[in-house]
Formats: structure tokens, C-alpha cells, sequence
């Protein structure tokens, strides 16, 4: 017998590209909610705008470490991004 996982959030970064797109709409069509990560602000919120599922967008370059420990600190105490 075989159960395929399904995980209830996910989050993506690069959700503002073409890629993190696609995975956005594939996950949000799962019905998994989202914790979106890009760099531009409007993308963002219109992609977040667009899926109808739980959806929390973060504006966050990945590339910059203190931006992320930041985002895993808030994350960890329970605060919103």
C-alpha cells in the first residue's frame, strides 16, 4: 500500500519567478498553504492575491544572510514575517 505525501505548508523561494511560480500555483491547486519568498514586493502580493489557499508572502532576498536569520528568528518565535 502506498500514501503519497502531502505536505500542508510549503514554502518557496523565488516565488516571484517563473519557476516559484509554477510551484506556487501547483502547490496552491493541492491545496497546501504557502509561505511565498521573493524579492519584489508587488509580485508578491499579486501572486498571493491570485491562489485561493492560506498564503503568506515575505519579501526576502535568500542571498542575504541576515535578512534570513532574521526570518528564521521571527519564524522560530511565532511572529508574523
Amino acid at each position: 500500500m502506498s500514501t503519497a505525501y502531502q505536505p500542508r505548508l510549503v514554502m518557496i523561494t523565488g516565488a516571484t519567478g517563473g519557476f516559484g511560480q509554477a510551484l506556487s500555483r501547483r502547490f496552491a491547486a493541492a491545496g497546501c498553504g504557502l509561505i511565498l519568498t521573493g524579492r519584489q514586493h508587488s509580485a508578491l502580493r499579486e501572486l498571493t492575491q491570485e491562489l485561493a489557499v492560506p498564503t503568506h508572502p515575505v519579501v526576502l532576498d535568500v542571498t542575504d544572510r541576515g535578512a534570513l536569520v532574521a526570518a528564521g528568528c521571527q519564524c522560530a518565535a511565532g511572529r508574523q514575517l
